[in-house]
């Protein structure tokens, strides 16, 4: 909490590795480098710290992704592997199908003629 100096005001930060302190002066010439020199300390003990607090922790999330995306891919590479086989094969089936409809279509065919033969070797 701030409170009063005689050379200005003094403001600790209390913060889960570093207490830092920091006064901050009343405007005067000659204390503008104690200013900036605190503030560089400030900068120094608590945020970069802090910054590099979060980069640990932002570096560690990204690889936890890149990890569960590729798991995610691969199962994604297999479903597609399924699907193209499942494809090949209702491909093949259909092929055969096709194949036994022409067989049957000419079979029936055959013993249309004969029927028709047999009716005129009947008839005559």
């Amino acid at each position: 909490m701030p409170f009063p100096l005689r050379e200005g005001l003094c403001l600790i930060l209390r913060h889960s590795h570093n207490p830092c302190r920091i006064l901050l002066y009343p405007d005067s010439g000659e204390t503008h480098k104690s200013v900036i020199e605190d503030t560089r300390k400030l900068i120094q003990d608590f945020l970069a710290p802090e910054l590099r607090e979060i980069a640990t922790r932002l570096n560690a999330l990204e690889t936890r992704l890149d990890d569960r995306f590729r798991v995610v891919d691969d199962q994604f590479k297999m479903v597609d592997d399924r699907f193209a086989a499942a494809e090949r094969l209702a491909s093949e089936r259909h092929q055969q199908v096709l194949l036994a409809i022409s067989r049957l279509a000419d079979v029936y065919e055959l013993k249309e003629r004969v029927a028709r033969i047999e009716a005129r070797e009947r008839a005559s």
